[in-house]
């Protein structure tokens, strides 16, 4: 089971939601882990939340993010890359790719074994973003196609 399997009942009310093609006002509800089109229970029944006013979206996953919040990745620092799992769902994100800079295969190694460390680490904490791998930075599969990234 995911960290964000939902199996309580809940409407989120109000809310402009994107519907496809627009923005509309309109109710989400979440019945026992699975998104209805229209709400079969009482209200009573539903944990609610007020969205008049805001934008509601489905999660957002970063797959290239160094760092933020005073940390980043190629410091290979666990402690600094949880922070960063923990913060980044006050924007939003629920999942995201540490990214390193194009290192030395000893830096690389560092930063591989501290986000490894880090994904243990946030494995059992639900507020977090989940970590879903690591973003490589650098001439790692062809040498030939570089560009700006130091092949050596």
């Amino acid at each position: 089971m995911s960290r964000y399997d939902i199996q309580s009942n809940i409407k989120i009310k109000g809310g402009n939601v994107f519907d496809g093609e627009n923005l509309a006002v309109r109710d989400l509800c979440i019945e026992h882990g699975v998104f209805v089109e229209e709400a079969t229970l009482d209200d009573s029944e539903y944990f609610c939340i007020n969205a008049e006013g805001k934008t509601v979206t489905p999660g957002f996953i970063d797959t290239h993010i160094h760092g933020a919040f005073g940390y980043d990745t190629s410091d290979a620092d666990a402690d600094g890359i949880l922070a960063i799992a923990q913060r980044l769902p006050e924007y939003g994100v629920v999942a995201f790719c540490p990214t390193t800079m194009s290192l030395q295969k000893s830096q690389l190694t560092k930063v591989l074994n501290s986000v490894d460390v880090a994904i243990k680490n946030s494995s059992s904490d639900s507020n977090c973003a989940e970590i879903l791998g690591v973003h490589m930075e650098g001439p790692m599969l062809n040498k030939d196609k570089a560009a700006a990234q130091d092949v050596n």
